[in-house]
């Protein structure tokens, strides 16, 4: 196997199946498919599995180690690497594909952050990200050899941003923060034992209390309820996670039955469950579950 003729370098903080879109862009091929099929992957599933990165490597000339730091390689059943972290694999949303118009336009590769499943705003532009091309409505994808432009033409990076409030910038923050492993001083005692990809969890279904959310306490719930959804839930869980034990008691005065004591058997289901046991909530109803 021979070294592609026209080769890109990777950015830093940019994903595996975005470099493969560049990367099929640069080397003039139709499809990324083309590429990833050349290197024996899988577009974008490869990023999240254990497929073989050597032959990636020796198209590209880029070095197997910093492939596999652009990738969310499996670290245990269920657990993926992340940016600062690990997290569970449904924290990782793939399809479709994100983007922030003004963070293309500033430079043109995606960035992994866009791929936190609950993260629905860019943080360095107070905007929402997209998920489909503004022209002809199409969900963005991973087969188009341009993270710029849609395949009916339409620039992606020209499309004016949709912008968010603060407390959505300071949430989707917040999430990051979360999974990453610098200490958060304003984390409660309680949560101290709490791995990182759990405290996500745990924020959402405190959000999804506050909020009167009435579906499946799933994160793919929540993220195919829409961006207004669950930004509403992960705004209203972070601070519930700030004002923890306060929100507890808060929830317990609404009457309604938080989501944890009906979202399963999930080791985050359970912990809140027993929190608010030990808190004394003794909720009266049982919202509507869809």
């Amino acid at each position: 196997m021979r070294p592609l003729r026209l080769r890109l370098t990777p950015e830093g903080g940019e994903s595996l199946p975005g470099f493969l879109i560049r990367q099929a862009g640069r080397a003039r091929l139709r499809s990324v498919s083309e590429l990833a099929a050349m290197a024996g992957l899988r577009q974008p599933g490869s990023t999240v599995s254990d497929d073989d990165l050597e032959p990636l490597s020796t198209l590209t000339k880029v070095p197997v180690e910093r492939l596999e730091a652009m990738a969310y390689r499996a670290v245990g059943k269920g657990r993926h690497h992340f940016p600062g972290g690990v997290v569970d694999r449904d924290l990782i949303a793939l399809s479709p594909r994100r983007a922030c118009p003004a963070c293309l336009a500033d430079a043109p590769f995606h960035r992994m952050v866009w791929d936190l499943a609950p993260a629905t705003a860019c943080i360095p532009h107070a905007c929402r990200l997209m998920t489909a091309c503004p022209g002809c409505g199409r969900l963005l994808g991973w087969d188009h050899p341009s993270v710029t432009t849609c395949p009916c033409g339409q620039p992606i990076a020209d499309t004016p941003i949709t912008p968010v409030t603060r407390a959505e910038v300071e949430a989707v923050a917040a999430l990051h923060r979360l999974v990453g492993s610098t200490p958060i001083p304003w984390l409660h005692s309680t949560f101290a034992e709490c791995d990182r990809s759990e405290l996500v969890k745990m924020t959402l279904l405190i959000g999804m209390a506050a909020t009167g959310w009435t579906g499946r306490c799933r994160v793919v719930s929540l993220v195919a309820a829409g961006p207004d959804a669950t930004a509403a839930v992960t705004v209203a869980g972070v601070d519930g996670l700030r004002r923890w034990p306060e929100s507890l008691s808060e929830i317990g005065q609404q009457g309604i039955r938080p989501p944890w004591v009906w979202a399963g058997a999930t080791s985050t289901a359970k912990s809140l469950h027993q929190m608010s046991r030990a808190a004394g909530l003794r909720p009266k109803r049982t919202p509507r579950a869809i």
